[in-house]
């Protein structure tokens, strides 16, 4: 519950700057809801892990805290990712015209 708190401002305000920084023209489309869903996805799967490894002497909150360390850097750079292709696929179409 503490991970999803701590996860889903951040990952609503990444989103809505990945949408800010697509290309001039550049619509939402289903690759992006796509690459939204997958990168949820593995970071889904990070915080499982990461709530069910057993920490040595860590209090309760310590695998909350891991679990969401983790997790960000799994959706800035799947974001990031998704925006380079689409900034670097958009320069391609504009140089062919």
């Amino acid at each position: 519950m503490i991970t999803a708190l701590l996860l889903l401002p951040v990952t609503a305000v990444l989103a809505w700057v990945y949408r800010w920084f697509l290309p001039r023209g550049g619509r939402w489309s289903g690759f992006d809801s796509v690459l939204l869903l997958a990168v949820a996805a593995l970071a889904a799967a990070w915080v499982g892990w990461a709530r069910s490894a057993v920490y040595q002497d860590a209090g309760p909150i310590f695998p909350e805290l891991v679990a969401a360390a983790g997790a960000y850097p799994i959706i800035v750079s799947g974001l990031a990712a998704g925006l380079a292709w689409r900034r670097r696929r958009a320069r391609g179409r504009a140089a062919a015209e």
